[in-house]
């Protein structure tokens, strides 16, 4: 059943035999070649050939019958079989027109059993003893991990490159100019930043009370006014809190008039409650509590799909999300998380935003040290905002300047701006004030924004 549904051998024999025949790469072949794998290959002589054919690439070689025949042997790769196997193949080669249709049925065929074996893992798992969550959170990381292209063309030349970069130069102008991603709302990250990149990870990070969720809701908020998709997976506040946080900013209704249910009686904040309701906005909120990585990886693939692109995905707070085994080591689970997110990132062509706790003894103005859990977060990460207010209680008063403070930039400049704290409308904006810098902090007073 596996060979005649999920293998094609005269696709396998075809189009090495094509090679074969030819015996050098041209420029008719070298598409193909580059994208040949071994394992792309079911049948097992078909896996050695092609195995022989990319040894001698890798030589500067030719591989035409006599040649790969030898390798094939000398290597004991088929070792009688070899001359045999080559003379077959030579023997069943049609023309190299048709190497790229061979070589898209092979693919094919070989996706699907890659995805048969998945969920045969997937079952298997299931089946196993231990916890019933983690067995569910590994099978669906092996159905998720599913590749889908095995021909993506990562590679370019000097010319293609020059001309991608001069697409991005109009498209950076088209959009006013000076960033090279989309606008935040939020001046001094659109400044130091240039905005927002497909494929960049973002972290927010504070102690809690510090206002990392705001700040990413009025980022949020922002896009959501320019139309834009925006997905968020709230792990820890639910749905309605969300709603009141931005009921508060975009109606420009006090927070506690919201909390209270005050808001709802009184003939003034009608109009407003109104404009929050009905703005336009593309905004898809999971607040499900207990996610695995793997979970929030396919959901977002899923959203993808039914929206046709995702500007911008939230997730808070990459410390709380499952990742790997339960079992592991929590920096372990983080550093799973951190990494998959950027690949999402990657992968969605959006920037994702992640809110990330600092550390318990983290005191005064914090730096990436103090991130929770995993020096993994460091390193993924392309833009890291920590959020500090020289209060009493450490978190934002009326009156009172947060810092906001870019520790790491991978395309601008760390430095540290202040924000006004406007939290009776749930949210922050960007201030003028002067930060007063205090002795012995690593910030160079220069790289005050």
């Amino acid at each position: 059943m596996i060979a005649k549904n999920f293998a094609s051998e005269q696709a396998e024999a075809a189009l090495l035999g094509s090679l074969v025949k030819v015996g050098e790469i041209t420029e008719n072949n070298a598409d193909v070649l580059e994208q040949i794998k071994p394992e792309l290959f079911f049948i097992h002589q078909h896996k050695m050939v092609a195995t022989g054919v990319l040894n001698l690439i890798a030589k500067n070689s030719v591989f035409d019958f006599v040649t790969l025949s030898d390798h094939l042997e000398q290597n004991k790769l088929l070792d009688n079989q070899a001359y045999a196997t080559c003379a077959d193949l030579v023997d069943r080669a049609l023309t190299t027109r048709n190497d790229k249709s061979y070589l898209d049925a092979i693919k094919s065929k070989y996706l699907m059993r890659e995805m048969m074996s998945r969920i045969n893992q997937a079952a298997e798992t299931l089946y196993e003893a231990g916890d019933d969550t983690d067995k569910l959170n590994n099978a669906m990381k092996l159905l998720s991990d599913i590749p889908t292209d095995t021909s993506k063309n990562t590679q370019s030349n000097y010319k293609q490159m020059m001309s991608g970069t001069l697409a991005a130069m109009k498209e950076t102008l088209k959009r006013g100019g000076g960033l090279s991603g989309l606008s935040t709302g939020n001046i001094h990250i659109d400044k130091n930043c240039s905005g927002l990149s497909a494929g960049n990870l973002a972290i927010i990070a504070g102690k809690p009370g510090s206002g990392k969720t705001t700040l990413a809701m009025n980022v949020m908020e922002h896009y959501l006014k320019e139309n834009r998709n925006v997905l968020m997976f709230s792990l820890e506040m639910p749905t309605n809190e969300i709603g009141q946080k931005l009921m508060a900013s975009v109606g420009n209704i006090p927070y506690a008039d919201i909390r209270n249910g005050k808001a709802s009686q009184e003939p003034e904040y009608q109009n407003s409650i109104n404009k929050a309701i009905n703005a336009s906005a593309n905004l898809i909120i999971d607040d499900e509590g207990d996610l695995h990585i793997s979970q929030i990886v396919g959901r977002a693939r899923k959203q993808k799909l039914i929206q046709g692109q995702i500007d911008l995905v939230v997730v808070d707070y990459i410390q709380i999300v499952n990742g790997a085994n339960r079992s592991d080591a929590r920096y372990q689970q983080v550093a799973d998380v951190s990494s998959s997110l950027k690949k999402l990132a990657k992968e969605l062509k959006c920037p994702v935003i992640a809110l990330s706790q600092l550390t318990k003894n983290s005191l005064g103005r914090p730096s990436n040290n103090d991130l929770r859990e995993s020096g993994q977060i460091e390193q993924d990460a392309d833009i890291i905002i920590m959020l500090h207010t020289d209060s009493e209680t450490g978190k934002p008063e009326r009156g009172v300047i947060t810092e906001q403070i870019f520790t790491k930039v991978r395309a601008g400049t760390v430095g540290i701006c202040a924000l006004d704290n406007q939290l009776n409308y749930q949210r922050f904006r960007p201030s003028t004030s002067s930060i007063q810098m205090k002795p012995n902090t690593k910030i160079d007073k220069n790289n005050l924004f």
